[in-house]
């Protein structure tokens, strides 16, 4: 445990976009995969199409056994906030999709001649239709890494919980809240009273700290204890400033 701290401090969480990534490229080169062998058989002369009933048995249980998995992997990814186990949702949901869609195209295809080349159509317009779904997924799971900045909502959020921590808080000075993986990473400044005892000042700090990183999307929390807020910003970077207590 301790080689693992030291070796990853802020833990391996960014790994699970990583594999979401790479997940998420290797359906979107898949679904390309068969749009190429979907089109050379709308373009080529009719195949022979047949559904007998263990075909059909076997579509419709497996449709059931998906929607399931779905349901499933929805309610964990909820619940445990997992980027990699909602990935895990958004496949079941495509292949319940599809498979719908394929029972369909397959019966037209096969119960009206004159339409054979629905079921490749269809094909193509399904893998297409994964590709996107994929493409916004990967692009998602990039801006975690990147360090998107946290919606409006949950800035507003770190800010009331920090001005209404202490009645000693004159000011909240910054604040900042930025992905981390899936996760946020937070830092905010805040004022206190200028001849305030180092004692208080840190107690006052470290529960707000901890009240922070006890919300579920914060991964990490740093509390920084000013006495003044008329001077340039500590860091290069952009900073959000907001109200003063009167």
């Amino acid at each position: 445990m301790l080689q693992h701290t030291t070796r990853y401090p802020e833990s391996k969480d960014r790994l699970e976009p990583i594999g979401v990534i790479l997940f998420a490229t290797v359906m979107g080169m898949s679904s390309l995969q068969i749009v190429v062998e979907s089109a050379k058989v709308a373009l080529g002369e009719r195949p022979h199409v047949t559904v007998d009933a263990f075909t059909a048995v076997c579509l419709g249980a497996t449709l059931v056994l998906k929607a399931l998995l779905y349901r499933y992997c929805e309610r964990v990814a909820t619940r445990c906030r997992s980027g990699a186990v909602a990935a895990y949702a958004e496949d079941h949901f495509n292949d319940v999709v599809t498979n719908a869609v394929s029972v369909v195209a397959v019966v037209v295809a096969v119960q009206v001649p004159s339409l054979w080349q629905i079921d490749a159509v269809a094909a193509i317009v399904l893998a297409a239709w994964i590709i996107k779904s994929w493409a916004d997924t990967g692009a998602e799971q990039i801006s975690f890494l990147t360090g998107a900045t946290a919606p409006p909502h949950f800035l507003n959020l770190c800010t009331f919980i920090a001005f209404n921590h202490s009645e000693h808080v004159m000011k909240v000075d910054t604040v900042r809240a930025y992905h981390f993986g899936s996760k946020f990473l937070v830092e905010l400044d805040i004022v206190l009273p200028e001849g305030m005892p180092l004692k208080s000042t840190h107690d006052i700090g470290e529960a707000l700290q901890m009240k922070l990183e006890a919300l579920d999307d914060v991964q990490r929390a740093f509390v920084h204890m000013d006495y003044e807020w008329e001077h340039a910003p500590e860091h290069r970077s952009l900073t959000r400033n907001v109200g003063k207590r009167d």
